[in-house]
C-alpha cells in the first residue's frame, strides 16, 4: 500500500503510477574536424508526474488518514493554494507492506501544474493529473570589496 502526501494534504486514493523523470543537461557539440563530444553538466531537476481520484463520496478503499473523509472542495482549494504559494513544500510517499515501510521518497518540491478532469466515466468524483518539480534551495552573497583590493562576504541572501 502506498500513503501519498502533497505537503499536509494525504491523498485520499494513491495513484496507480507515479512517475519521476531524472533530465540530463549534457551537449553534444561538433568540433572544427567533424568529431562530436559531449560536454557533461550537473543534472538538471527531477520532475515528478501522476494523477490521482479526488472522490466524491467516501468508498472503502480509500484512505482518508485521522481527519476522515475529505471531500473535492477541499482537495481543490488544497491545490489552488499549493499552486499560489510562493515557497516549496513536501512530496512524500510512503511504500508499505502491512505494518512494515518498504521505501520512503521525501523531496521538497514545487507544484507545477495541475489538470482537473470530470468526465461521465468517474461519474461524481474528478481526476487530478499533477506535475511537481524538485526543488533545490540557493543563496547569492553579496560582495564588497576592502581597502586591500579583496573581496569580503557582508550579506547572504535567499
Amino acid at each position: 500500500m502506498h500513503y501519498v502526501f502533497l505537503d499536509k494534504l494525504q491523498l485520499p486514493v494513491a495513484p496507480g503510477a507515479i512517475s519521476f523523470s531524472y533530465n540530463g543537461k549534457n551537449k553534444t557539440v561538433e568540433l572544427i574536424n567533424g568529431e562530436d563530444i559531449t560536454v557533461i553538466k550537473k543534472p538538471g531537476l527531477t520532475g515528478v508526474a501522476f494523477s490521482f481520484l479526488i472522490p466524491h463520496t467516501k468508498y472503502p478503499f480509500a484512505n482518508y488518514g485521522t481527519g476522515g473523509f475529505i471531500g473535492i472542495n477541499v482537495i481543490l482549494k488544497h491545490m489552488e493554494e499549493l499552486q499560489k504559494r510562493d515557497k516549496p513544500f513536501q512530496f512524500i510517499v510512503s511504500r508499505m507492506q502491512g505494518m512494515k515501510l518498504l521505501q520512503t521518497t521525501n523531496l521538497k518540491v514545487t507544484l507545477e501544474s495541475y489538470n482537473i478532469e470530470e468526465s461521465a466515466e468517474n461519474g461524481l468524483d474528478q481526476m487530478c493529473s499533477v506535475t511537481l518539480k524538485l526543488y533545490k534551495p540557493y543563496s547569492t552573497k553579496v560582495l564588497a570589496v576592502d581597502k586591500n583590493g579583496n573581496a569580503v562576504a557582508q550579506k547572504v541572501r535567499g
